[in-house]
């Protein structure tokens, strides 16, 4: 049996969470619900995962976590993972922070690679993923103008 006084440092500090310690969580909130909102399971994506995305944008003010993790965690590896990614893009340009269109912007090729990555599977969500990137980029571009 431990002695008594070294629970309250197993236990951790009892000190309020520093910012760098926030910032750590939140990241954390995030990946996985990029995770559990971009998977391969085919069912819809759950909107509280979307939603807390979403809140990251606006809590961080961007959406460069959301890229990095997209680059990261590649959502090309299935049709399914690609069509949730468009989907989820598609509310975060929606409802995310203002600053999320100009970050998705510099993405452009990104959001093209998968309209080309996908663009030879003619069933199925091959031609899903492409028409709704190509939504995406048309976007974009009309966003780039203005």
């Amino acid at each position: 049996m431990r002695p008594i006084r070294r629970l309250p440092s197993a236990l951790g500090s009892r000190r309020s969470n520093t910012l760098e310690q926030e910032r750590e969580y939140s990241e954390k909130i995030q990946e996985v619900s990029y995770r559990k909102a971009i998977n391969d399971e085919e069912a819809p994506v759950k909107m509280k995962h979307v939603r807390k995305l979403i809140i990251a944008t606006h809590q961080d003010k961007d959406a460069l976590l959301y890229w990095k993790l997209a680059h990261t965690l590649n959502p090309l590896s299935t049709d399914v993972t690609a069509w949730k990614f468009c989907h989820t893009l598609h509310m975060l340009l929606r409802d995310g922070h203002k600053h999320t269109m100009r970050d998705t912007i510099k993405n452009f090729d990104f959001i093209k690679n998968i309209r080309e990555h996908f663009n030879h599977l003619k069933h199925g969500y091959g031609r899903l993923i492409v028409c709704y990137s190509e939504l995406l980029l048309v976007k974009l571009r009309f966003h780039r103008r203005n």
